[in-house]
């Protein structure tokens, strides 16, 4: 992708809000590119997105319902496409001395494609300004601490597969490229830094009425039970919630991830997984846990290894072997780790993980049911 730059305030298609009358310099592969790239391109195996750090800029076929574009920069290309949104990956560098964000660009534009609105702003947003074209409702999942379009998740991609179209441009530190492509462009679906568009007021009101709604609705997947019925206490012995365990393993060794520290178990390892939602199986909900949390593509799946109640919670986890392709990226988990089965009981384990592991140390439990599918 070329880095080569649009230099002055007369550039074509970069006239809005320029701060002041100095030379302002915007990267030529953002706002005025000779390639865009589609969904399928850039999820393919050998994708063309870099995995280094910088700043990208999504095009679209169609614009949402609603949103002004006279002022934003359009092209030629894809059809006719225009400019709407920039983002950056990583993030700039927390100044409270936190450590950086590891994410490249082939990690979050690929996860704008293929992710859901918990974790993308930009889906997020879509979402809300699609909601009636393409029927979606924001919703609360899993323990109630993430929203996401639930169902609607996989009908918003297949709108971005067919109108939104991405360009990027490497960049050591992109939140300083950001901020200028922000003060001088009109770009409508852009919130942070972006007050002052003509646009943000009504894009923060939409998304605040969505946010609202979803409070106000039951969870995904709860068939409308009230938390507070008999129903969901966890000593029922019907009541038990499914979760699965993702055992992934590659190259002798299985993939852990250490929980945030503000939940329960909070710094203790786990296999990765979660809550099944409405109609998954644990195979189903393997894969949208991995794709969510880490980013990765399941290519098989086997029967549940060892099951296991949660002490002090419903939960009854099932681990479950499986093979997965790509590399993964922490999304919810605040490290990753492969580690070989025999140096599982050297890290703090969350409880039912810790008695996973000792089933494998007995030899009660094999990992090689995938052999031949791992990656």
């Amino acid at each position: 992708m070329s880095t080569s730059d649009v230099v002055g305030s007369s550039a074509a298609n970069a006239r809005h809000r320029v701060p002041d009358a100095r030379p302002l310099t915007l990267p030529a592969a953002l706002v005025a590119p000779e390639r865009l790239w589609t969904r399928d391109e850039v999820l393919a195996r050998d994708g063309p997105v870099p995995r280094r750090a910088g700043v990208y800029g999504w095009y679209f076929r169609e614009v949402p319902p609603g949103v002004p574009t006279a002022e934003c920069v359009r092209i030629a290309l894809g059809g006719g496409a225009t400019l709407l949104y920039v983002g950056i990956s990583p993030k700039r560098p927390p100044a409270n001395g936190r450590p950086p964000s590891r994410q490249r660009l082939r990690d979050r534009v690929g996860y704008h494609y293929r992710g859901n609105a918990a974790g993308s702003t930009l889906r997020l947003t879509l979402g809300c300004l699609l909601a009636d074209e393409l029927g979606l409702a924001l919703r609360r999942v899993g323990s109630g601490g993430r929203r996401t379009f639930a169902d609607g998740e996989r009908r918003l991609s297949d709108w971005m597969g067919a109108n939104a179209l991405v360009t990027w441009v490497t960049d050591d530190a992109p939140w300083l490229v950001e901020e200028r492509l922000i003060g001088a462009l009109s770009l409508p679906l852009n919130l942070e830094r972006n007050a002052g568009h003509p646009f943000a007021a009504t894009l923060v009101a939409v998304r605040r009425a969505a946010k609202t709604r979803a409070e106000r609705e039951p969870m995904w997947g709860s068939h409308d039970v009230p938390r507070s019925s008999s129903a969901m206490s966890p000593t029922s012995s019907h009541a038990m919630q499914p979760v699965v365990a993702a055992v992934v393993v590659r190259g002798g060794a299985v993939l852990l991830g250490r929980r945030p520290a503000h939940k329960r178990h909070g710094g203790l390892w786990e296999f990765p997984g979660g809550k099944l939602e409405a109609e998954e199986t644990h195979a189903t909900a393997a894969a949208r846990e991995l794709r969510e949390e880490l980013g990765l593509t399941v290519t098989a799946v086997g029967a549940p290894l060892y099951t296991v109640r949660d002490p002090g919670s419903p939960f009854e986890i099932a681990f479950v072997p499986l093979a997965a392709a790509g590399e993964p990226v922490c999304h919810e988990h605040t490290a990753i780790a492969w580690v070989p089965p025999a140096a599982l009981a050297d890290l703090p384990l969350a409880p039912s993980d810790a008695r996973f592991a000792q089933a494998l140390a007995d030899g009660h439990v094999r990992l090689d049911v995938l052999r031949g599918h791992s990656r």
